[in-house]
């Protein structure tokens, strides 16, 4: 029980990959425990009550947004359906159109020379990139999260 206070902690701290990771190992502790062949009451009382945390809301909460961000991670890692458009000495670009859209998807691959608060501040500002290349459509981000957990796709 220590363990998920904890992953909610750190999610709350902002740290959603730390508390995935905690989650993950609560899980497989209930799995050992659900396979123990014993019978022990206390096991199963206990094993009955974790799988009640793990349907708490926060919980869940860390669950769907873990794998949002894995999603999302092998999408990128993934280049199946793009189509190479520029392959330069320090980037690539590629492209895809998105189905049933006429809009594209273009992907940047590069390394960026610059101070890390540099980088941050360029990042922070990426939603407003429409205002000035009026060819890109405002990607209608939600005001009022964290950095982190805010996704624009242009």
């Amino acid at each position: 029980m220590e363990k998920l206070q904890r992953a909610v902690q750190l999610y709350k701290e902002d740290k959603l990959l730390q508390s995935a990771r905690i989650l993950e190992k609560v899980k497989d502790n209930l799995n050992e425990l659900l396979n123990d062949k014993t019978g022990d009451s206390d096991l199963q009382e206990t094993a009955a009550e974790l799988r009640k945390r793990l349907n708490e809301p926060e919980v869940l909460r860390i669950a769907a947004e873990s794998e949002e961000v894995n999603t999302l991670k092998k999408s990128l890692e993934s280049k199946i359906g793009w189509t190479l458009s520029y392959d330069g000495a320090q980037t690539k670009v590629w492209y895809r159109k998105e189905a049933g859209t006429a809009s594209h998807s273009m992907l940047v691959e590069g390394e960026i020379e610059a101070p890390l608060l540099n980088l941050a501040a360029l990042l922070y500002e990426a939603e407003f990139v429409y205002r000035t290349a009026w060819f890109v459509n405002p990607c209608g981000c939600s005001k009022g999260m964290r950095a982190c957990k805010t996704g624009c796709s242009f």
